[in-house]
């Protein structure tokens, strides 16, 4: 049994939802799932917060081979990503040629950050912040978004609503801020989830004199 596989055992007979774990861990969900799925590994300073939260032992955690990234204390420190506007993110984009932006945290390979351009998440995202966006991670209902509409790329939450007469997924994106409607998306007007955040920063701002 790997690590990754220890962890999601566990955490199902606790009957624990990967939120949970990752409140109690102080990572996000996403990297729970990445964590499970053997893609990472969780860093020596997740470790004891994630044994405390499972109960498990910690000489038979150490035992156990990590799968993926085996090592996020290093590999984190170092690590960049693509920095790109709403505009020029389409789900797909590899990034190449795009400035880039140092991160620390578990987030998905394929991981970009894209600066926001609206003020439809506020007062939780405003526009300037800075969000991780990965199409690798599938969004589940209270998710945040990035979903390509008629209006271009746009930052919501993900609300699902079932299948339509051609089985294709319905979906709502609700905004935080009452200025900016409900989106319904399905297969005729053909709006689309480009990625999941999976993280985001606050920017600093002076305060206006």
């Amino acid at each position: 049994m790997t690590l990754g596989e220890l962890i999601k055992k566990r955490r199902r007979e606790l009957r624990m939802s990967q939120a949970t774990l990752a409140d109690l861990a102080g990572v996000t969900r996403a990297a729970i799932g990445q964590w499970e799925a053997g893609i990472t590994a969780p860093s020596r300073r997740h470790m004891p917060a994630v044994i405390d939260a499972l109960g498990l032992e910690p000489a038979t955690v150490a035992g156990l081979p990590p799968v993926g990234l085996r090592d996020l204390d290093s590999q984190l420190a170092a690590r960049s990503i693509p920095l790109m506007g709403m505009d020029d993110y389409d789900g797909g984009h590899s990034g190449a040629g795009m400035p880039r932006i140092s991160i620390a945290g578990d987030v998905p390979p394929d991981a970009i950050a894209v600066v926001v351009s609206d003020k439809s998440m506020q007062p939780e995202i405003d526009s300037g912040d800075v969000i991780v966006v990965s199409r690798a991670v599938i969004p589940v209902a209270g998710d945040h978004v990035v979903a390509r509409v008629d209006s271009g790329s746009v930052v919501r939450e993900y609300r699902p609503r079932g299948v339509d007469s051609k089985g294709e997924p319905v979906f709502d994106l609700v905004s935080l801020s009452a200025d900016y409607p409900t989106i319904t998306c399905n297969s005729v007007n053909g709006y689309k989830v480009l990625g999941t955040v999976v993280a985001y920063w606050r920017m600093r701002r002076r305060p206006q004199a």
